[in-house]
Formats: C-alpha cells, structure tokens, sequence
C-alpha cells in the first residue's frame, strides 16, 4: 500500500477527472505511521460506506487488491480482499479511490479502503474531509 500523509498534494494515479485542480490525499495509512483516531459521526460513516461501495463514485480502479497492515488487523495475504457487507452483498475494497469536493474546490483522494479503516480501526480523518463528504 502507498502511504501519503493526510492532506498532502496527492500523487498516486492521478486522474483525468480531477482537471488540473488541487488534489489531496486522505487515508492513504501504513502501520509504521501514525494516524489520527477518534469518533467520526454516523452521518460521515453512512455517506462513507456508499461512497466506498457505490460503482459511480469509484475512481482508479485497479486490477489487484491493497491490503491492510494496522494491528491488530494485518490482513497481508493477497487474497481474499477486505469487504463490506450491504445491501447489494459484499463488496470488496481496495482496488480504487473515491474523491470528495469539498466548498473551496478543492478535491480530497482517499483509497476506497478508508471506510475499513475507520470502521475497524477508528482513523479519524481530518476535518475538512469529513465536512466535505457529509455536507
């Protein structure tokens, strides 16, 4: 997995959609760095999941699976992805990346994995990443 610290300029596939606007990463977590942790809002953890799961907001997408290495998780084996459970079934996760626009333009790149993260190891995104998805 690519780590990127939180609201860095994001460099990882780069995507035509974002037409040259100010791109930042959130998410992009690795066990030998440190993460905010905390409460997020349940308002934040729903739009998060449709975000994560729904085909129309997936961006990237990619052939294999990114895996998650935070303990006490450490799911390194390459297969069977990390999925979550909906409606529709299960859906893997981390094999594309979602964005979100916040008010000022500027766009926010998280891996769809983000919503394994928060759920089940409390990451805590930064603010305006929060702001932006829920409003």
């Amino acid at each position: 997995m690519a780590y990127f610290d939180d609201l860095s300029p994001h460099t990882y596939l780069p995507h035509a959609r974002d037409w040259g606007r100010t791109v930042l990463s959130v998410g992009w977590l690795d066990a030998s760095h440190e993460h905010r942790t905390g409460p997020t809002p349940e308002d934040f953890r729903s739009a998060l999941l449709r975000q994560c799961t729904k085909e129309k907001y997936r961006v990237a997408q990619t052939r294999g699976f990114h895996r998650c290495n935070l303990p006490p998780c450490d799911k390194s084996e390459f297969w069977p992805p990390i999925t979550v459970a909906t409606a529709k079934g299960e859906i893997p996760l981390g094999s594309a990346e979602i964005r979100v626009e916040a008010k000022d333009g500027v766009v926010f790149a998280a891996p769809n994995l983000i919503y394994h993260y928060v759920i089940e190891h409390g990451y805590q995104p930064p603010d305006d990443f929060v702001e932006a998805l829920c409003r």
